[in-house]
């Protein structure tokens, strides 16, 4: 293997934020995994040769080039997105397609790369010939990687040399027995060809009908990491139908009877550090198959409600207050009872801090729980 770090370039679509968070992780992960691995994100200011030549240098100068194939990201790069959106990747996707047409549709470079949820209809016409990495779990990531710094899983056996046989005896043309001799051994080939037939025919059944039975259980291996992507060993993991849940170095395994598949064999896999505010979950279809991979991605819990009452010093109601959490533009104003109800962008039980304001009173900022747990908040004159 070669001692100089490969180059890697990472095209992707802006989809959504944490669509860009998911290419930031990989690149990161590739990075420390000793890849030079480069991604528009750490050229926040914009490249001094402007977006164009960055991305043709980026594409004539790496070593691979990582497509993450999305629904939005196909449309682009064959040239169906509306006009002014996208063009980051409509350029990208130009340039590829002419190294292809350059190269007489040989890819070596160009390697596809699907994130939990897409599909290989997501991939450009052009690669879909081309082989696939899912990043659906540890496996996935370590077959990419694989390919990457050129470390086969399999590798041939060191070729030998050619064994001499000794030579046989012929018989004199035209010999009957010689005949009879040709004819018996055809009757027997005929026989040992059609105990094969029978043979393989009964284990092609078996196959199929091992193939179309359901395991007796299904095991869902799970991988957990953090916002960072590095892997994380406390959290708590549950499965939305249950299942005994096996934790160790390398992860969690959850064993689930056929019995509990639900009809349409959807299971959603959830992980927790409640400590940490941070949560995450991924859908899994379980089929024919036993064994499934899960890969989830914590992130920031941020879906509870904050929500109480604005009271004066004597403990009274105080109507129209304007209530904000700091560092965010919801608000609410009080009801005649002094009420309100607001978005958190925090977890359930995580401090926020709130800001309380109205004219002739004093602005007040103050602490309070997000979630469950009415806030009473004191504003003064």
């Amino acid at each position: 293997m070669s001692t100089a770090a490969p180059r890697v370039f990472i095209s992707y679509s802006h989809d959504s934020q944490e669509h860009k968070e998911l290419v930031l992780n990989l690149s990161e992960r590739l990075r420390a995994d000793g890849l030079d691995a480069a991604i528009d994100q750490y050229v926040e200011a914009g490249p001094p040769e402007g977006w164009p030549r960055w991305m043709d240098e980026q594409l004539r100068a790496s070593d691979f080039v990582l497509l993450v194939c999305t629904p939005t990201y196909r449309k682009r790069v064959e040239g169906r997105e509306e006009a002014g959106k996208g063009r980051g990747v409509q350029w990208e996707g130009n340039l590829v397609y002419q190294y292809l047409y350059n190269a007489s549709t040989r890819n070596q470079r160009f390697i596809p790369v699907l994130f939990p949820g897409a599909v290989q209809d997501d991939i450009p016409m052009p690669l879909q010939g081309a082989s696939i990495y899912v990043l659906d779990g540890e496996n996935g990531y370590d077959a990419l990687y694989r390919r990457l710094t050129g470390q086969d899983r399999v590798r041939k056996g060191d070729l030998g040399h050619l064994r001499p046989l000794p030579p046989g005896t012929t018989a004199a043309a035209g010999s009957g027995s010689s005949i009879r001799r040709g004819e018996e051994r055809q009757r027997k080939v005929g026989c040992q060809a059609a105990v094969v037939i029978s043979i393989a025919a009964t284990v092609v059944a078996t196959g199929l009908w091992l193939s179309i039975r359901p395991p007796s259980e299904y095991d869902v291996r799970v991988t957990v990491v953090d916002p960072e992507g590095r892997p994380v060993n406390d959290a708590q993991v549950t499965s939305s139908i249950g299942g005994e849940v096996l934790h160790s170095a390398s992860g969690w395994d959850i064993k689930i009877p056929s019995a509990s598949k639900p009809a349409d064999g959807r299971v959603v896999i959830v992980a927790t550090v409640p400590a940490a505010f941070l949560s995450g979950e991924q859908e899994v279809k379980l089929d024919k198959a036993a064994t499934f991979t899960a890969r989830l991605q914590l992130k920031p819990a941020t879906g509870a409600t904050l929500h109480g009452i604005v009271v004066d010093s004597a403990q009274r109601a105080v109507p129209g207050v304007r209530v904000t959490i700091i560092g965010f533009p919801d608000f609410a104003i009080t009801g005649v009872d002094g009420g309100f109800t607001l978005p958190a962008h925090a977890a359930d039980g995580q401090m926020v801090e709130v800001r309380v304001e109205k004219h002739g009173y004093s602005p007040t900022v103050q602490g309070a729980p997000a979630g469950r747990a009415p806030a009473t908040i004191v504003i003064d004159r």
